[in-house]
């Protein structure tokens, strides 16, 4: 979950390449909610967290349906290392999605991309970053 909590975003700032952008930030445990995120009003600029508990093998293909949602509506997906991920969700892959950004400017392969928060984001069931 996001520390700054109020509204259901926080706000951070996403470095491409030197140049930062504001964001809001999403996150939840609730796979319902993840996927009804997409259709809030929200143009561009947000990152979403996902998470373990999102893409627990036995809601796989719920889990799958909802990343559709997001790629449906111009999300792209990122690796826990903010590597983009271009490739078809599998049940092998799934739990390497770990970030959902809608930009802007797409972003390619090429960028470095790094997420500014300030709070820390971590899992408190493993106790690191």
């Amino acid at each position: 979950m996001a520390q700054e909590y109020p509204g259901g975003l926080s706000d951070g700032t996403l470095d491409i390449n030197g140049n930062n952008i504001p964001v809001k930030i999403y996150s939840t445990t609730e796979l319902g909610d993840l996927s009804a995120f997409p259709d809030r009003a929200i143009n561009n600029n947000v990152v979403v967290i996902l998470n373990e508990s999102n893409f627990e093998p036995a809601y796989y293909n719920f889990g799958a349906s909802t990343l559709s949602r997001f790629r449906d509506s111009k999300y792209q997906f990122f690796d826990k290392n903010f590597k983009l991920i271009d490739t078809p969700v599998t049940k092998d892959n799934i739990t390497t999605f770990k970030y959902a950004v809608k930009s802007a400017k797409p972003i390619t392969d090429s960028d470095k991309v790094e997420l500014e928060t300030p709070f820390n984001i971590w899992d408190r069931q493993k106790g690191y970053n």
